[in-house]
């Protein structure tokens, strides 16, 4: 079946992938404080989004695919920076 949710994002677009069973959405066009959300498909509950995830999504991202692991990939625009984060190994 399909689910849906709903996410306040203050009217603003959100960045969103899914990976490791997550979609994790982040509002990065905010003004205030980042916007951030992750719901777990196999739970069907939101979670909170890892400190470290929330201070590294600084633009756009990508997730590898299923059977090559749970990892996302964040672009810093500014720093010209890839960062990996794999749900496995949180780091």
């Amino acid at each position: 079946g399909s689910r849906s949710c709903r996410c306040a994002t203050g009217g603003s677009a959100a960045e969103a992938v899914c990976s490791g069973g997550k979609v994790c959405m982040v509002n990065l066009r905010s003004r205030d404080a980042k916007e951030r959300l992750v719901f777990d498909l196999r739970a069907d509950r939101w979670k909170d989004m890892p400190p470290r995830m929330l201070a590294g999504w600084k633009g756009p991202t990508a997730a590898s695919p299923p059977d090559n692991g749970e990892t996302i990939y964040v672009l810093d625009e500014e720093r010209g920076a890839l960062t990996a984060y794999d749900w496995g190994t949180a780091r």
